[in-house]
C-alpha cells in the first residue's frame, strides 16, 4: 500500500508536469519583476531630467535679478533643494 501510495503521489502530486508549472511560474515572476524595474528606473530617469530642467531654469532667472536680498537667497535656496529632491529616490 505504501509503495502504491509513493507511485501516486510521485506521478499525480510530483509529477513532471508540476516542475514544469512551477518553472513556468518563476519565469513569468522573473519577468514581471524585471519589467517593474525597467518602468521604476525609466520613471526615475525622467524625474531627474525634470529635476535638471528645473534647475537650469531657476540658475537662468537668477541672471535677470540685479540685488537679492536675504529673503530672496534663502527662497532660492529652498526651491534648489526641492528641485533635487528626486534626485535623492
Amino acid at each position: 500500500m505504501l509503495e502504491g501510495l509513493g507511485v501516486f503521489l510521485s506521478d499525480r502530486v510530483f509529477g513532471e508536469y508540476r516542475r514544469d508549472l512551477l518553472t513556468e511560474t518563476l519565469d513569468r515572476m522573473d519577468a514581471d519583476a524585471q519589467r517593474e524595474r525597467e518602468l521604476r528606473a525609466a520613471s526615475l530617469r525622467r524625474a531627474v531630467a525634470e529635476a535638471e530642467t528645473k534647475d537650469k531654469r531657476l540658475l537662468r532667472g537668477l541672471e535677470l535679478v540685479y540685488n537679492p536680498d536675504q529673503s530672496f537667497v534663502r527662497d532660492l535656496n529652498e526651491r534648489r533643494v526641492e528641485c533635487r529632491s528626486p534626485r535623492s529616490t
